[in-house]
């Protein structure tokens, strides 16, 4: 299979961005971003780390061929490989299977990692299990992976002629080394994963009733296997309440089978489909148990399970709730499922103390997906130490790997769909502030009053869903937390909802910085604020949705996207935003024509770039961006919180300072020129937030001068420390990097701003300007003159309103938009 190319390789700009990456993350870490973005042209930036100097296409023929050159890296290899192999628009596992044995046969596998040793395992057994015997006692396996792969490459419902008493002698290890019952196979069914058995040699007895939640919607015969394994636990003391979720009539007749199997089986029927969440809420209040728990209907459950997890509840009065292990399965019972280890946290399993858990966190949120995950998260936020996850040695059940299930298709190893993402980072943020004791952690299950936005409009379990969205303004940037999020893009967001637009965010993934190794970084808190509160949307490029304006504030983040097919977000007028900083990093972290491409390909329409100062607008009219718009979306000039009323100037000697980003290039060239705009002389009062290395540097690694007061940027919030200046002075090495926002946020907070020259074309009368041998001097004058300080505070808020406020920032995006 050829691989996607997405567009014409740059190979100078995926070079370039291929050794910065080299050096600030690993080929491990690198290959995970890249299946988790999907994009092909990401790829090739690994195919050439590797040393594929022809691109990824050529490579991964002389794979196939057994011709790849001897001097490819081994590590990044192994990084092509696992792209290769878990890559969900870029999987070729012939490829994989390649890339893995041509580094095992050239270097060995000690160069493996343990991840990439079980992935190289699990891929033999699936298309060269005739390779795999003689690898199992050479790679370093993980025990869980090893024994899956041991189990399976005996199983007898996948290969004839094997045996089957071996194959049941492994399958019962991880329960018995857990001092847990036998686990075997028992009897004809036709699926194998149905005739899953154990028998408890003890039970318990009248120690307090559990009712077991199923829920269903047009269950199969395999429902049977399910409730045969709760009716076998060795807690005896138990109710199975199966909830039909409005399934058609024809179910009825195997409902009324289920019910008959014994007297503790009570079947409830939804009178509409609502999902599997609505469904439990229904069974909250019709539990007669002291303690609940849930069992998906074509799982099975250990015997032991409830009593293993109500153990530590009747030993503890303090938990509310456990949570257990289980090993995951497919159909014919193998458990090989590359990427993934055999075990994982069940969250069906959780069990917890019913009157209680309902008093504290209520119902499971009214959505179809995750709130099994949301719930306890909620629980323990509100009674902190209240949930316990037992030990991941001890499985107590086996979940069933299906083609249908509505989680397949948004999780693969090292990526969730964004939905998820989003609902996962909402419900987080909102956990802190149950914590915090700032909102109620109780939800009362009404689905037309929850207390978190829906991530899409499929997640909704009222009986008619919203329909498709449509938005005015959907903003494209890489929310991520600690990405390029400055305050002056929040603002712009704010601006827009202020005006009354429908405004939503799109994130898409760049490279700068390097990715990090770890699970899903969060989104920036300050959107998910704006998300969990209901004034901002969260789209995505793949939803489908119409937006009137995608405004793209970074153009780095469409410089490696998904192929949608041309089914995700679509747009009626596509503008790309650059400033000083972003207009720089084209050819470093971005391509325009690669951006533009993308932006016709993803939204079906051309981009126009749109400068945000009369230097970018420089910029992008040199050429190699397509088409400059006449308008120039200013920065937003919005205070929102950072005005302080202070009268100043204050007495005692005049406060300078800045707070920009601890780097060369933000601060005078010289250490002359250093110490004439920061004075060292104690007549001068000179403060830092963040960024005092650079200084101390520069200055030889003195000491910083006395008079220097310096902080760094956890210590105080940039509001705090503007209110501790008369002057914002800021000076850089050649007036190139521009202070953007910042100069903004000290207007708004009534300092007097003292720039270059060099930057009065961009500031106007926002600033007073001169050299760094002036500042004393200007800065002792307009101390000295509470009346020029005034004027020049008036003169600069009047300049931000004309150039930044609300009227010129709406204009302009009125104008992009069409309006």
């Amino acid at each position: 299979m050829t691989p996607r190319t997405g567009m014409t390789t740059d190979t100078a700009f995926l070079d370039q961005l291929g050794d910065r990456l080299r050096g600030s993350t690993t080929p491990t870490t690198l290959a995970t971003a890249v299946t988790r973005i999907d994009s092909p042209q990401a790829a090739e930036i690994v195919a050439r780390l590797a040393g594929a100097r022809s691109g990824r296409a050529e490579l991964y023929d002389q794979l196939r061929a057994g011709t790849a050159p001897a001097s490819l890296d081994p590590a990044w290899l192994l990084a092509i490989a696992r792209i290769a192999a878990l890559g969900r628009g870029m999987a070729d596992p012939d490829v994989a299977v390649s890339a893995f044995g041509l580094v095992r046969d050239r270097q060995g596998t000690a160069v493996f990692d343990s991840a990439s040793a079980d992935l190289y395992a699990q891929l033999l057994l699936r298309h060269a299990p005739d390779r795999l015997a003689d690898l199992l006692g050479e790679l370093e396996l993980t025990d869980p992976v090893l024994w899956a792969l041991q189990t399976d490459a005996v199983n007898p419902f996948t290969g004839a002629g094997r045996s089957a008493d071996e194959w049941a002698a492994r399958l019962t290890i991880p329960f018995t080394d857990a001092g847990l019952d036998p686990v075997g196979v028992t009897g004809d069914a036709a699926v194998p994963f149905e005739r899953l058995t154990a028998t408890p040699a003890t039970t318990v007895e009248d120690a307090g009733t559990v009712t077991v939640v199923m829920s269903a919607y047009r269950p199969d015969r395999g429902i049977f296997a399910a409730a045969a394994s709760i009716l076998n636990q060795s807690w005896r003391d138990l109710e199975l309440l199966v909830v039909d979720d409005a399934s058609p009539p024809d179910y009825t007749e195997l409902l009324d089978e289920v019910a008959a199997l014994d007297d503790r089986v009570r079947v409830l029927r939804a009178p509409v489909n609502g999902g599997t969440y609505l469904v439990r809420n229904l069974a909250l209040d019709h539990a007669r148990g002291d303690f609940v728990t849930f069992q998906d209907f074509d799982d099975w459950s250990h015997p032991r399970r409830l009593e293993r997890q109500l153990e530590p509840l009747l030993a503890d009065p303090r938990l509310l709730a456990t949570r257990s292990r289980a090993l995951r399965a497919f159909p014919d019972l193998s458990f090989t499922y590359p990427g993934y280890p055999p075990g994982r946290l069940n969250a069906s399993s959780l069990l917890f103390r019913r009157r209680e858990a309902l008093e504290l966190a209520g119902y499971f949120d009214a959505v179809r997906k995750s709130a099994d995950v949301e719930f306890p998260q909620r629980l323990a936020a509100a009674a902190p130490g209240s949930l316990l996850d037992l030990p991941e040695s001890l499985p107590l059940a086996v979940t069933q790997l299906r083609t249908d299930s509505l989680s397949r298709g948004h999780i693969s190893p090292g990526w969730l769909h964004w939905t998820r993402i989003l609902y996962r980072d909402a419900f987080r943020y909102r956990n802190r502030l149950i914590r915090a004791g700032s909102v109620p952690a109780r939800y009362d299950g009404n689905p037309g009053a929850r207390v978190l936005p829906l991530p899409d409009p499929s997640w909704s379990a009222l009986p008619s869903a919203p329909s498709e969205p449509r938005y005015d303004v959907v903003v494209v940037n890489d929310w991520r937390q600690k990405k390029r999020n400055p305050d002056g893009v929040i603002a712009d967001l704010r601006m827009a909802i202020g005006a009354g637009l429908s405004v939503a965010v799109a994130h898409g993934e760049t490279f700068d910085p390097a990715p990090r190794p770890g699970a899903h970084e969060a989104m920036d808190s300050r959107i998910l604020e704006l998300f969990t509160t209901g004034e901002l949307a969260v789209s995505h490029l793949t939803q489908r949705a119409r937006a009137g304006l995608v405004l793209v504030h970074d153009p780095a983040a469409l410089q490696f996207v998904p192929d949608t097919g041309g089914s995700g977000l679509t747009a009626e007028r596509v503008a790309v935003v650059v400033d000083e900083a972003s207009g720089q990093d084209e050819g470093r972290s971005y391509r325009a024509a690669d951006v533009a491409a993308n932006a016709k390909r993803l939204f079906g329409t051309e981009p126009v770039w749109v400068p945000r100062t009369a230097r970018a607008r420089a910029r992008l009219e040199a050429g190699g961006f397509g088409e400059v718009s006449a308008h120039t979306l200013v920065n937003a000039f919005a205070p929102f919180g950072l005005t302080v009323h202070i009268l100043r100037p204050g007495p005692g000697r005049p406060v300078i300072g800045r707070h920009v980003p601890d780097h060369a290039s933000h601060w005078p060239a010289t250490s002359a020129d250093l110490l004439a705009a920061y004075p060292d002389h104690d007549d001068i009062d000179v403060r830092l937030l963040g960024g005092h290395r650079t200084p101390a540097r520069a200055l030889g690694g003195a000491a910083l001068p006395p008079n220097w007061l310096t902080y760094d940027d956890d210590q105080m919030d940039v509001r705090t420390f503007l209110a501790q200046l008369d002057f914002f002075v800021y000076f850089d090495r050649d007036g190139a990097a521009v202070p953007g926002a910042a100069v903004l946020e000290a207007v708004a907070s009534g300092c007097v701003v003292v720039l270059s020259p060099q930057l009065k074309p961009v500031y106007g009368d926002g600033a007073v300007y001169c050299a760094p041998a002036e500042v004393r001097d200007v800065v002792t004058r307009l101390h000295g003159s509470p009346d020029a300080f005034a004027q020049q505070q008036h003169r600069a808020r009047r300049w931000a309103d004309e150039h930044h406020g609300a009227s010129a920032f709406l204009t302009a995006l009125s104008g992009l938009a069409g309006g």
